[in-house]
This record gives structure tokens, sequence and C-alpha cells, in this order.
């Protein structure tokens, strides 16, 4: 499974992870958003799974996706998501993070994108701090 953290680099997210995994994020990349994809293998056939959910203030709340994901396994495997900008409130860029997870839903992250950093263990807690940067088309 992976999750992408969604965030603008304001202090308006969240400070705990969804279904209390020990992942948290280091300010200013607060998540508000977070896209957990999960990809299941059977027969060659890969079938994918989405969950998005929205921090509001309090709590993690799962909102409906209407979005376009493809994923080619094999290595280097390849995610590719298509999520209406209006839905993530059509910000000018967002911050990302993407981890892969166990597959419990209290496990630690155990690949982070752009780092060596990879747990010993998977109740270790993980602070993320490395955030790619993606601007967004300006709506036309």
């Amino acid at each position: 499974m992976w999750m992408a953290g969604v965030s603008y680099a304001d202090d308006q997210g969240a400070g705990i992870d969804v279904g209390r995994r020990p992942i948290t994020v280091a300010e200013p990349y607060l998540p508000e958003f977070r896209i957990d994809i999960q990809a299941l293998e059977r027969k060659g056939t890969v079938s994918p799974s989405l969950q998005l959910n929205s921090w509001d203030g309090v709590e993690w709340n799962s909102l409906t996706l209407f979005a376009g994901i493809a994923i080619q396994d094999g290595t280097p495997s390849v995610i590719e998501l298509q999520v209406p900008r209006s839905l993530l409130g059509n910000p000018e860029y967002i911050n990302l993070a993407a981890v892969s997870v166990g597959r419990g839903r209290i496990h630690t992250a155990g690949d982070i994108l752009g780092t060596q950093l990879s747990p010993p263990d998977w109740k270790e807690p993980v602070s993320l701090d490395i955030f790619g940067k993606l601007n967004l088309s300006p709506k036309e």
C-alpha cells in the first residue's frame, strides 16, 4: 500500500496520521489530504483501490473520490493518479510525499520517496520531512 500526503505548507494540517499509524509530518508540511493506494495483483491483473482523507482541523474524514488511476507493475513500477483539483480546493501548488506502508493499519512507513531512511521496525515512529512541490497549472 502507498500513501501520498498533500499539504499547502501552512499551519492548518494534521499532526496525527490516518488510522493511528506512527507516521507524522514535520512542519511546515502538515498534511491536509492523504490518498491511500492499494494495488493487489491477482492472476496477472492488478486491481487498485483508493481512499482519500481530508483533515478538518480536528480529525480525518473520508471523502468520496472520483479519480483516475493507472498502475504498471514490474521494476520500476508506476502509479499514475488523476485527481480533480477542485477536490483539493483549487490550489496553485501542492507539496507531496509518498511512502509505502505495511499491511496493517498500525504499521509505519517502509520506503520513503526521496530518502534512504528505511525504519528497522514496522512500529517505529517516522516523521516525514521531505516533500516535493508540484506546481499546478492555472485554471483555464
